[in-house]
């Protein structure tokens, strides 16, 4: 039973400490993993290095689309009811609608001002975007 109560214990504890990310936003894990590895994230999306984007911790998949290159993070629910979270870059540096299958449905002025960043509402589905660093911004779809 000790030894019950102590690994308990030891769980709550790393909860309580955010260990392994727990309990935080993906907007928070995303945008702290891009700028933690700005230089190297930035310098492989001038250079269009999918491939080492590809092989960074977080990052499930990579497309490139027109002047954006996408990086899809994490994501979670079904079809009709699902939220996609990733980063992109713009060679324009603009905020821009990222689907579910990593397509840009609108991008610059067809967006408005949310919050700290832009959204646009597509078919009833909401795409968010907002600026982390540079030319790369974060973003989030609610289908």
């Amino acid at each position: 039973m000790k030894r019950v109560i102590t690994l308990l214990a030891a769980v709550l504890m790393l909860l309580m400490l955010g260990g392994c990310g727990l309990g935080r936003e993906p907007k928070e894990r995303i945008v702290d993993r891009v700028e933690t590895h700005y230089d190297a994230i930035a310098r492989a999306c001038e250079a269009g290095d999918v491939e080492m984007l590809s092989a960074m911790s977080g990052v499930e998949k990579v497309e490139v689309y027109d002047r954006f290159i996408i990086a899809f993070c994490e994501g979670h629910g079904i079809a009709t009811s699902s939220q996609d979270y990733g980063f992109y870059y713009s060679v324009d540096n603009v905020p821009a609608a990222i689907s579910y299958n990593q397509s840009v449905l609108c991008e610059g002025d067809a967006l408005t001002a949310d919050g700290d960043g832009y959204s646009c509402v597509v078919y009833g589905d909401t795409y968010y975007a907002e600026h982390i660093r540079g030319n790369l911004w974060f973003y989030s779809n609610a289908t």
